[in-house]
């Protein structure tokens, strides 16, 4: 069976790991360029302080996208599904990421939940960036 370009194309996405299609960085690397930060020298904890304003930074870049995003649609209910979309999924990240964070509650969970925070983040700026891209809303002429 011979495949079209855009089928060798799916296919291969489809065959590529998914923190390769959703971080444009790995969190590790993050994590090394936390450590050799002055600002976080002391380690431990300051790892997860430096990965929250990792995460902090690609908060904004989300919202950003979200407000976009949210323009992008013409009715009054696509927009509250779309709002209501993103608030369902900060939800999802948060008591995703809480739970890491205190279970066990120590030094290195903190660390984790960070990681957590900015790898789910990635993958939401990754997934906003996909549909802002590829939806294209059918608006009435009347709106």
């Amino acid at each position: 069976m011979r495949l079209t370009a855009w089928q060798g194309i799916f296919v291969t996405l489809l065959l590529m790991p998914a923190a390769t299609l959703l971080a444009g960085q790995s969190v590790d690397k993050d994590i090394e360029n936390c450590r050799q930060n002055p600002r976080f020298e002391v380690g431990g904890a300051m790892i997860g302080d430096c990965l929250m304003e990792l995460s902090e930074a690609v908060d904004r870049e989300i919202e950003t996208a979200v407000a976009i995003g949210e323009r992008q649609y013409c009715t009054v209910q696509d927009r509250e599904d779309y709002r209501q979309s993103h608030a369902d999924w900060l939800a999802y990240r948060t008591r995703m990421c809480d739970l890491v964070e205190r279970s066990p509650d120590n030094t290195p969970s903190w660390v984790n939940s960070a990681a957590c925070r900015l790898e789910l983040g990635r993958q939401r700026l990754a997934s906003l960036k996909y549909t802002g891209e590829y939806g294209a809303p059918r608006c009435p002429a009347s709106e």
